[in-house]
């Protein structure tokens, strides 16, 4: 299991370094619109959150999600990705967690997780290619 772990990582840092290294489809300017056709979210570090003490999280706010978890102190929790509105993509013990973020009082955010959003997009002119998407300069070009 370990050895396909570590290859996978190394397929995964080959598939960076060609990426990386790949000739840009076309280049554009600002103000082009381009039609999202894919997301994916490339996670560099994962958030991380301990716990001071032994907890289980109360139900969710429909009753039913991430139920019925203990933690301990010596438990690590890895966020992934935030949903919004406090809701959050976690790992836990092996598993992937949906759930809200109820760690607020009784654990330490040690720090929030690294995401990179990778935008295939198409130009008004058909051409297609992976753009970075920038939450923060889509926030100044909204607010203008």
């Amino acid at each position: 299991m370990r050895a396909m772990r570590a290859l996978g990582l190394v397929l995964a840092v080959v598939t960076a370094v060609l990426v990386l290294r790949a000739v840009p489809a076309y280049s554009s300017h600002g103000g082009v619109m381009v039609t999202a056709l894919a997301i994916d979210l490339h996670i560099d570090v994962p958030g991380m959150v301990v716990f001071r003490h032994a907890i289980s999280n109360p139900p969710g706010r429909e009753g039913n999600r991430a139920d019925s978890i203990a933690f301990t102190p010596s438990d690590t929790l890895y966020l992934l990705n935030s949903l919004g509105e406090g809701d959050w993509v976690w790992w836990f013990r092996g598993q992937l967690v949906q759930g809200y973020e109820f760690w607020r009082d009784t654990a330490v955010l040690v720090r929030q997780p690294k995401t990179i959003h990778w935008v295939r997009g198409r130009n008004t002119a058909g051409q297609e290619g992976w753009i970075v998407f920038d939450y923060d300069k889509l926030g100044r070009c909204l607010r203008k």
